[in-house]
């Protein structure tokens, strides 16, 4: 007979296997970012880059973000760097808090994002960001979606305004679905939410086939701000708002009980 002893209290996220998701139909990415109070510094780093999706996709830090208890902040030189591919369709999830003034580009927040410095017709690719707008106060989320044919590419832009960024955390999403032609964003936390439509079947990848990066943009001339990231997920799909909700509540619930961090 075999015996397994555990330490109360143990923690393992950092090494976990077998992890199963709410949803875990398209799932690609699975971060739980930060760290916990007793960390080391190579704790917090392994902790924050642990792909729990049930696949060989990684993830990586650059530079030197400030991981704190809980989550991470992140900007445009200290990011999470992974080696997922842009889908035709997808879902963007995340837990996040504007830390920065919006005052401009350079103080904008980057939440996930695969666009480069490309042009229209190429496919600039994915924005997930957060910068400043008129009738937005204090910021609003945004999302580009790059659609078209080579040499003819078309952008829409999604725009939802949540009004407690800045002083809270949210769990934000951006999500398109290439078969249907729509797209939607926003904020589960605040129940505020947008939607549109581009061509159906015709969503044009980043042409420099750039992965997913969170945390930060690949062109820095839309977003280039700090911003503080406690989760983010990656789908291949679009999510249904119920999905969305199921996946909501289960991190709502881990961050809860985990940091005591209200989402």
């Amino acid at each position: 007979m075999t015996s397994i002893v555990i330490k109360g209290g143990a923690d393992f996220s950092a090494n976990a296997v077998g992890f199963r998701a709410p949803v875990s139909s398209g799932l690609v990415g699975w971060l739980f970012i930060g760290g916990r109070s007793d960390d080391t510094s190579a704790q917090k780093i392994a902790r924050s880059t642990k792909n729990m999706a049930f696949n060989d996709y990684t993830a990586v830090v650059v530079g030197s973000p400030t991981i704190s208890t809980g989550y991470a902040t992140l900007t445009a030189a200290n990011y999470i760097q992974t080696d997922i591919p842009e889908t035709a369709s997808f879902t963007l999830l995340a837990v996040m808090r504007n830390p920065d003034t919006l005052a401009n580009a350079a103080h904008n927040p980057a939440i996930i994002n695969t666009a480069g410095p490309n042009t229209l017709a190429e496919g600039r690719g994915i924005y997930f960001v957060m910068d400043s707008g008129t009738s937005a106060p204090p910021g609003r989320l945004r999302t580009y979606v790059s659609y078209g044919t080579a040499g003819s590419g078309t952008t829409t832009t999604g725009i939802v305004s949540p009004t407690d960024l800045a002083s809270q955390f949210e769990f934000v999403y951006a999500t398109a679905d290439d078969a249907a032609g729509a797209y939607t964003l926003g904020s589960r936390t605040e129940g505020v939410n947008g939607s549109g439509s581009f061509t159906a079947g015709a969503r044009l990848l980043n042409a420099a086939g750039n992965p997913f990066r969170i945390g930060a943009a690949y062109s820095t001339s839309v977003a280039a701000g700090s911003v503080d990231l406690a989760f983010a997920a990656i789908y291949d799909r679009s999510l249904s708002p119920t999905e969305i909700g199921t996946v909501y509540e289960f991190v709502q619930a881990y961050l809860d009980a985990k940091y005591s961090l209200a989402i």
